[in-house]
């Protein structure tokens, strides 16, 4: 049996979705012209938790385990493991970019059609980068 969801359901997730992807580009770009800041990236994570919940919620799979990896980047930058040099802003810029299709899509056609492995991949390469978060810090 397969779980159908109204578009009224479809309607509300992706009005959330937006204004956590707006919060993201928001981000990303003071992040560019100011540098580093951690509690600018601390205070994302909560709005990409709730995406991820909400896109695993909605059956979007992809979604969310490219949130769920967009959270650990950004959790390492804020703890300072992980430098957002040009390169890596780059990348998670043109990341945002396709999120958003990939969000955007799923919504109108009622299921994913963006493959994010990509992106995934890509933010797999900025974690490699780093090394693992210290045992106890927080995610």
């Amino acid at each position: 049996m397969e779980f159908e969801v109204s578009a009224e359901l479809v309607g509300i997730y992706l009005e959330d979705a937006r204004e956590h992807l707006a919060l993201l580009d928001a981000a990303l770009l003071r992040l560019e012209r100011e540098g580093h800041d951690a509690e600018g990236i601390a205070a994302l994570l909560g709005p990409l938790h709730t995406l991820k919940g909400n896109s695993g919620m909605m059956g979007f799979t992809g979604v969310k385990d490219y949130v769920h990896r967009l959270e650990e980047v950004f959790a390492r930058a804020r703890d300072g493991a992980l430098a957002l040099d040009a390169a890596a802003l780059d990348a998670l810029l043109e990341g945002a970019t396709t999120l958003r299709q990939a969000v955007e899509a799923a919504c109108a056609a009622g299921g994913e059609t963006v493959d994010l492995g990509p992106g995934r991949a890509a933010l797999g390469a900025l974690l490699d980068r780093t090394a693992p978060p210290a045992p106890g810090a927080s995610p």
